[in-house]
């Protein structure tokens, strides 16, 4: 593709769905026919970034060739409501909870009551806690078992947690796209 006369050369784009097939003995392939699947994601400014932000989770936490058609459904519902700009971040937050459930380590919600407050441990869940730095609020955590994040206090809770059970995930890699996040915001 790096051919000026390459067929396949326009096809490949960031956020285009396409069918491909490829041939090879090692790692590196050989990419033999690539066709449009649908429409091309057009994503531009803080909805790119997020973009980005989006394929270097995949990248990261899935292993090479283990499909998960479910989770590549929710990428690609994610990606549309970037490119519409649509509450990008409850739209990132909506996908980082579903990567984790079909990582195996999906968020349990048991016993969770709106007037109590929580901290969280990565690998351990919630835990009822009246004293600590890292306390959520029981309706905030409700908000986030139901994908319901439509206010700010929400949307920090989500952010926090989400965070931490990412990170603490066997082979998490620091995340690169943070730092074009901050870039895009100033």
């Amino acid at each position: 593709v790096r051919s000026s006369r390459s067929r396949l050369r326009g096809l490949l784009q960031p956020f285009a769905p396409l069918l491909l097939s490829w041939q090879g003995k090692t790692e590196l392939m050989h990419l033999q026919a690539a066709e449009n699947q649908q429409a091309s994601f057009f994503l531009s400014g803080e909805a790119l970034v997020s973009g980005f932000y989006l394929n270097e989770l995949l990248l990261n936490l899935l292993q090479k060739q283990d499909p998960h058609p479910l989770l590549f459904d929710a990428y690609a519902v994610t990606l549309t409501q970037l490119a519409l700009h649509a509450q990008v971040e409850m739209h990132l937050r909506l996908f980082e909870k579903k990567l984790l459930a079909e990582l195996g380590y999906a968020l349990l919600f048991t016993a969770i009551v709106p007037t109590q407050t929580y901290r969280f441990c990565p690998g351990e869940g919630f835990i009822v806690e009246s004293h600590s730095e890292a306390i959520f609020s029981g309706e905030n955590l409700l908000k986030l078992q139901a994908g319901e994040l439509n206010d700010a206090a929400s949307l920090r809770t989500a952010k926090h947690i989400l965070r931490m059970a990412l990170a603490a995930l066997p082979g998490a890699k620091p995340i690169q796209s943070r730092k074009l996040i901050v870039r895009e915001m100033q």
